[in-house]
């Protein structure tokens, strides 16, 4: 039980107004993949107690108590606590699925992902998501259709069959709509991007203009974009583009700009490259996004730069002449 109260004793301080002060201790605590398994468990209980929350019955029981108990740092208390969320963790979707208020509905629910590594999020109906790094997802469940809405960042969705209720995706001026495949969604800097990996989906734009194509469907292997719109022309997969979920992000032959933009994407600690090369650099390798440190050190050992740790976190990566000027 040592290791789980450490795990919710972070858990509140990572939640709290103080928490890129221990940022560093963290971090470091985290790397313990004991550790790390301790606190996705914790996380995991955290979002049962917040599904349990949105349903009929949940709302009618004082749960902000329960929560309260949960980051008590006692022993004692803890061990109450933990007892709580494991019957909430037994009964909670269970209770979902069968539960529902006067209109036929699921309240509806939001949940942010953590700047940790990617982590899942299983759905009422036996589905699951896996979100990125500042990925926000909200659900709306009814008798009629499985509705979630990408607010930003990236999300992979796992659809369990169901003939009667499709299950749609929106996420900006896009719509995917699937019964029972493997797809990612995200937010791309101009557009919206989706890629199926098994199944069918129909993607579709519910902003889209005249004379412009707003409706396709996209077959296993192949992605779409959705601008201003439009949906772009088809593109085939690279798989290792789609290895995200295991927090990795593979690169071939990437000009070091882009690369840099890839990476920065999902990092909480960006990475910088001052000025401009007078050849292109290109970057190929797989890399941890969790990692800015190994990544920036990769890039300043085989491109002959200086890479400066700064004190907002980001890790700045020097031309020789600009190294100079920074002495």
């Amino acid at each position: 039980m040592r290791l789980e109260k450490e795990a919710a004793d972070w858990f509140s301080r990572m939640r709290g107004p103080q928490a890129e002060d221990h940022r560093a201790d963290f971090d470091a605590w985290y790397s313990v993949q004991d550790h790390a398994q301790a606190y996705e468990r914790h996380i995991r209980a955290w979002d049962t107690t917040m599904f349990l929350a949105n349903t009929t019955t949940g709302k009618g029981r004082d749960l902000d108590r329960a929560r309260a108990k949960l980051l008590v740092g006692t022993r004692g208390a803890f061990v109450a606590s933990a007892a709580l969320v494991l019957v909430v963790g037994a009964a909670a979707f269970v209770h979902i699925r069968s539960t529902r208020n006067p209109a036929g509905d699921l309240a509806r629910m939001e949940i942010a992902a953590l700047d940790r590594p990617p982590r899942g999020i299983r759905l009422p109906d036996g589905s699951s998501a896996i979100l990125d790094r500042g990925a926000r997802l909200q659900i709306s469940y009814n008798g009629e259709k499985r509705a979630l809405r990408l607010l930003a960042g990236r999300g992979r969705f796992s659809v369990a069959h169901d003939d009667r209720r499709p299950f749609i995706v929106e996420a900006g001026a896009a719509d995917v709509i699937a019964h029972g495949t493997l797809f990612d969604v995200e937010f791309l800097p101009a557009s919206i991007g989706v890629a199926l990996l098994k199944g069918v989906v129909d993607v579709s734009s519910h902003s889209g203009i005249a004379g412009r194509r707003t409706h396709i469907e996209l077959f296993a292997g192949h992605g779409v974009e959705v601008c201003d719109g439009s949906i772009g022309r088809l593109t085939r997969l690279d798989p290792a583009d789609r290895k995200w979920t295991a927090d990795m992000l593979a690169l071939d032959g990437a000009d070091v700009v882009d690369a840099i933009a890839a990476f920065n994407r999902t990092s909480a600690s960006p990475v910088v490259l001052e000025g401009s090369s007078s050849c292109p650099l290109k970057v190929t390798g797989t890399f941890r996004r969790s990692d800015a440190r190994g990544f920036a050190h990769h890039l300043a050992a085989n491109f002959g730069l200086t890479m400066v740790a700064r004190s907002d976190g980001s890790f700045a990566l020097l031309q020789p002449a600009q190294k100079e000027l920074a002495k």
